[in-house]
């Protein structure tokens, strides 16, 4: 079990960094002109992910376990929907200002129950309630921000959304598979295989000989998505999928309160609202979870762990 303080940080660095990374991103690309070669960039990172992950393997157990066969077979799958997905919202973040994007991120816990629906289980009744309060929160951060309705818009806001709707498919499968095939590798050793088949898919769309001419703000957008990363999967180490989505209420609040100093957006009471009204719903939609928990089977820690441990979004 994790103290709750190690569960605080945890969740504490993912939402500054989910934050910093989508700021940075739109930044680099609106106000720096940073022209970023997105599958390389993903490329890079992943590479980079993978590369502590197994330090982190070697540093805890000495040795690198050889996971050849079906246990590694079956993380190519999700590592195919992530690298999808990064691409989609690495271009969703260049086209639409970064509250937006966060907005559009707190529907993965909507799209994320709708695909558990029909997969794993089915919802409660209080659970739809609490995802439609979800969809009047969002609706009315949308109505209340200034937002150019323009081509750019369309395009960038149907890329974040089609991400989130990937997202939740892989996290879903992530969940079914791993509950039906008991697999006793560490923690570090199944994100380490899933980042290895994520460089491998990526290598085909990506320039790797202009990787040695990538700019310092290149460099930086590449750290801060391994980051960004790395933090989703020890949040998912310490805490489940569904308790994770509380996060996307808290990015979009700090992201408006960091563009707000810096000076790009005002802070609005109609934006504090909706943003409220997620962040309740979401609260209430985990607690309803939570506490039926107990009706249904329950998985020992090891389990448990073996569950969540793969999933990084």
């Amino acid at each position: 079990m994790y103290s709750d303080l190690s569960v605080s940080v945890a969740v504490c660095f993912m939402i500054v960094m989910t934050t910093s990374y989508s700021i940075c991103v739109n930044r680099a690309s609106t106000v720096y002109n940073i022209q970023l070669d997105v599958p390389t960039c993903i490329l890079c990172s992943e590479a980079l992910k993978m590369l502590i992950m197994l330090a982190a393997e070697l540093f805890t157990t000495k040795t690198i376990r050889n996971m050849i066969g079906w246990n590694t077979l079956r993380h190519a799958f999700p590592a195919i929907l992530f690298l999808v997905q990064n691409n989609l919202q690495v271009h969703a973040m260049t086209l639409i200002d970064p509250t937006t994007f966060q907005t559009i991120t707190s529907l993965k816990i909507i799209l994320t129950g709708i695909v558990s629906h029909f997969i794993m289980k089915r919802m409660r009744l209080s659970e739809v309630l609490d995802l439609m309060l979800i969809c009047c929160g969002v609706m009315a951060m949308f109505l209340c921000s200034d937002i150019s309705y323009t081509e750019h818009f369309l395009l960038g806001a149907s890329l974040a959304f089609s991400g989130q709707l990937v997202s939740s498919l892989c996290l879903v499968y992530n969940e079914y598979v791993l509950k039906d095939h008991h697999d006793t590798s560490s923690f570090y050793m199944k994100n380490g295989v899933m980042y290895s088949f994520g460089i491998i898919f990526s290598v085909p769309f990506s320039n790797i000989r202009e990787v040695p001419e990538f700019s310092k703000g290149t460099w930086f957008v590449i750290f801060l998505m391994a980051l960004t990363g790395l933090s989703v999967a020890i949040v998912l180490k310490t805490l489940d999928s569904k308790l994770k989505n509380i996060i996307g209420a808290s990015c979009i609040i700090l992201t408006k309160s960091v563009l707000s100093i810096i000076g790009d957006t005002s802070m609005s009471k109609e934006f504090l609202v909706g943003s409220s009204v997620i962040l309740i719903a979401t609260l209430r939609y985990v607690r309803d979870e939570r506490k039926h928990e107990g009706h249904s089977p329950v998985l020992h820690d090891e389990e448990l762990s073996r569950v969540v441990a793969s999933s990084s979004c």
